[in-house]
C-alpha cells in the first residue's frame, strides 16, 4: 500500500519589493522582503474574540446588576411602607 501525506501549512506574509539601481540609476534587480506575520495574525483576531466575549459578558452582568438593584430597591420601598402601617 503506498500512502502520501500531504501537508498543508498556511502562512500570513507581509512583503516590500525595493529597486536595486547601477550607477546610472537603472533598475538591476528587486531586493523583495517578506515576513512571516502568521503568530502576530492569530494573536490579533484571537484578541479580538476576548474583547468581543468580554463585552458581552460586561452587558450580561450590567444587565443583571440593573434587575438586582431595582428588586432591592422595590424591597426597601415595601418594607418602609408595611413600617409605616
Amino acid at each position: 500500500m503506498n500512502t502520501k501525506l500531504l501537508l498543508a501549512v498556511a502562512l500570513m506574509l507581509t512583503g516590500s519589493a525595493t529597486p536595486v539601481k547601477d550607477a546610472d540609476g537603472h533598475v538591476e534587480s528587486v531586493l523583495v522582503l517578506y515576513r512571516d506575520v502568521t503568530e502576530e495574525s492569530q494573536l490579533r483576531e484571537r484578541l479580538h474574540k476576548l474583547e468581543e466575549e468580554l463585552r458581552q459578558e460586561k452587558d450580561i452582568l450590567l444587565k443583571n446588576l440593573g434587575e438586582k438593584m431595582k428588586e432591592v430597591e422595590d424591597l426597601r420601598q415595601r418594607l418602609a411602607a408595611s413600617q409605616r402601617r
